[in-house]
C-alpha cells in the first residue's frame, strides 16, 4: 500500500470517529471538539506492541494490513506534519498522548526502539498556541456541492526576517489549512456525516482546487471545551481486545 493510500484510509477512519463521538457522546445542541488523529497514534502504538488477535483486530480498525505498514505511515507524520515550525514563525503543532504499562509486565526493548524512533514519544511540559483566524473580503478555496459547501481555510504562515536563509535552507514547503465542511440545513449535520462516512475517500474528491469571490468572510474566535471516555467509544465502534482486562 502505499503512502497516499494509506493517508486516504486513516482519513476515513478520522471521519468514523468523529461520526460516532457525535452520534453517542454530543448532548442536545452542544459543541465538540475531538483530535481522531491523536487517538489513532495512540492506537498505533499500542498495535506496534500487541500480537496475535489484538493486533489483528487493531490494523483492521486502523485499515492498515501490517505494523510496518502502519510505523512507516505514523514515522512519516510525526517527522513531517509535527516538525517544529517556530524558528520560522509557526506553526507548532503538537499531540499530547500517554499510554500506562501495567508495572508488573515487562517492557520490550523492541518496542520501546519503536517508541523512541517511530512515535518520537517524549515527556513534555505543555504549550498554548494561538492560531489567528482571519476577517478577510479576498478570494477564498471554496467549492459548493449538492446539500453542503467546503471551505478550505490556510493557516497563516508566521515569518521570521532575521532568518530567510535558514528558512530557504531548510526546504519548508509545507502548507497546512482547515476544512470546514457545512451542510446547508440548519440541522443537517448528522445527515452530512453519514454522507461522508459511507463514502471512502470522501475529503479527497472535495477538496476546493480554485478560490472563488465571496463576500465578507467572517470566522469566529471561539473556546470550547469537550471530554469522553475513549476505551468506552472505541469499544462501540468493535475495538474491544486492547481493552480486554
Amino acid at each position: 500500500m502505499d503512502l497516499q493510500e494509506s493517508i486516504t484510509n486513516q482519513t476515513d477512519v478520522t471521519f468514523m470517529l468523529t461520526k460516532h463521538v457525535f452520534s453517542e457522546e454530543v448532548e442536545g445542541n452542544s459543541n465538540m471538539v475531538l483530535s481522531p488523529l491523536s487517538i489513532q497514534i495512540v492506537l498505533g502504538l499500542i498495535a506496534a506492541g500487541s500480537s496475535g488477535p489484538t493486533k489483528d483486530q487493531l490494523l483492521h480498525f486502523l485499515k492498515s494490513k501490517s505494523i510496518d505498514e502502519l510505523n512507516s505511515l505514523y514515522s512519516h507524520i510525526l517527522n513531517t506534519v509535527f516538525v517544529d515550525g517556530s524558528p520560522n514563525g509557526g506553526p507548532r503543532l503538537s499531540v499530547a498522548n500517554g499510554i500506562w504499562i501495567e508495572q508488573t509486565l515487562p517492557f520490550n526493548l523492541d518496542f520501546k526502539q519503536v517508541v523512541d524512533n517511530v512515535y518520537k514519544a517524549t515527556s513534555e511540559s505543555g504549550f498554548h498556541e494561538q492560531a489567528p483566524f482571519m476577517t478577510s473580503k479576498k478570494k477564498q478555496y471554496i467549492s459548493v456541492f449538492k446539500g453542503f459547501k467546503v471551505l478550505k481555510l490556510f493557516y497563516k504562515m508566521g515569518t521570521n526576517n532575521n532568518i530567510p536563509s535558514i528558512f530557504l535552507q531548510s526546504g519548508d514547503t509545507r502548507k497546512f489549512c482547515m476544512y470546514f465542511i457545512l451542510p446547508d440545513a440548519h440541522d443537517g449535520l448528522p445527515a452530512l456525516l453519514d454522507k461522508i462516512t459511507s463514502e471512502p475517500g470522501f475529503l479527497n474528491r472535495h477538496i476546493p482546487s480554485r478560490q472563488v469571490e465571496v463576500g465578507k468572510l467572517l470566522i469566529p474566535n471561539f473556546k470550547t471545551t469537550f471530554g469522553f471516555e475513549a476505551p468506552e467509544v472505541l469499544k462501540g465502534l468493535g475495538l474491544t481486545l486492547p481493552f480486554f482486562p
